[in-house]
């Protein structure tokens, strides 16, 4: 086996390694932590969030803009700390990794289905990212205007045009954790 193998194969057990701690904080640690600062976990969080998405309308848009909105953070994580294209697809994976650790606390189905959902978003937002260059400002730029026009739509064409109270200024921690699993929460 060439050194090269050799280096490649480590770099994906290392991968593995951080994929499953990610997994074991998002499973175990988090809700450790949520205990302790008296925030809302698992199932209570999800309920949390569920009391301002009350309209099947909301819930919709909430689905269709989601993806965007998490395509537009993962840009903005590529473009602000990864230095090659493989560090934009593993640090991406890893987040991925774990929110899917947390979510099996609650419903592995779900998680599983939001792992299939999410992972479109992911790829292509690594898949844009390019070797650290002037182009990375881009990306940055174009995921925070992403992120933002998901957020307006989320909340003038799902909370406002709904009927559903808006968005808790308060709950935003909730909301990062906990809206993607509301995304598939009712199918």
């Amino acid at each position: 086996m060439s050194v090269r193998c050799l280096a490649i194969l480590y770099n994906d057990i290392c991968h593995i390694q951080r994929c499953i701690v990610a997994m074991f904080c998002g499973a175990v640690l988090l809700p450790l932590f949520q205990n302790y600062i008296g925030m809302a976990s698992l199932q209570d969080g999800i309920d949390y969030y569920s009391e301002v998405h009350t309209n099947m309308w909301t819930h919709i848009i909430h689905t269709l803009y989601m993806p965007w909105l998490a395509y537009g953070c993962f840009c903005i994580f590529s473009g602000l700390f990864c230095h090659t294209g493989v560090e934009a697809i593993q640090g991406i994976h890893v987040i991925l990794c774990f929110y899917i650790g947390h979510y099996t606390l609650i419903c592995p189905i779900y998680a599983i289905l939001i792992y299939i959902l999410y992972s479109y978003p992911a790829l292509y937002a690594a898949a844009r990212f390019h070797r650290f260059s002037p182009y990375n400002s881009e990306i940055v730029s174009e995921g925070a205007l992403i992120v933002i026009g998901a957020l307006v739509m989320q909340e003038y064409g799902g909370h406002y045009l709904s009927g559903d109270p808006p968005s808790r200024l308060e709950a935003i921690p909730n909301a990062i954790l906990y809206a993607p699993y509301y995304t598939v929460n009712y199918f």
